[in-house]
This record gives C-alpha cells, structure tokens and sequence, in this order.
C-alpha cells in the first residue's frame, strides 16, 4: 500500500480508530488528515498523534508542504 484514501461521511468506524489500525498495522506508512468537518476534540486528537491536518480548503502549496513534510517523516 503506498496510499489510502477515505472519505469520512460513509464509513462505519472513526477517522481516529482508522488512524490508530493503521498505525498499528503499518506504522511506517506517512499519514496525514484532510479534515472540513471535526469537532475540536478530534482535532486535539490528531495532533496528540503527531499526524500533520489540512483544513479544507486549502492551496496546492499546502498541500504540497504537507505531503512533502509527511514523507520526510
């Protein structure tokens, strides 16, 4: 797998629990979180992962730096 991709809205569990099976399972694999809709308590959680979070929107720029940031990881 070299990237994942999920849209929130039609899951049947959390981003948070997808986040925390991932880490388990590939904990090597770079992950960052593109978010439009969370609840302050959701976002606390991510960054307590250290897992770098794009709010929607955003610019390529952005984008780029985060992805680019989340590789070098």
């Amino acid at each position: 797998v070299r990237h994942a991709r999920r849209d929130d809205g039609a899951a049947h569990r959390t981003g948070l629990e997808l986040i925390d099976a991932v880490r388990a399972e590939r904990p090597e694999l770079p992950l960052v979180v593109f978010t439009g809709l969370a609840a302050a308590s959701e976002l606390d959680a991510v960054r307590a992962r250290n897992i770098p979070m794009l709010s929607k929107p955003f610019d390529p720029d952005t984008l780029d730096a985060t992805l680019r940031r989340a590789l070098e990881r």
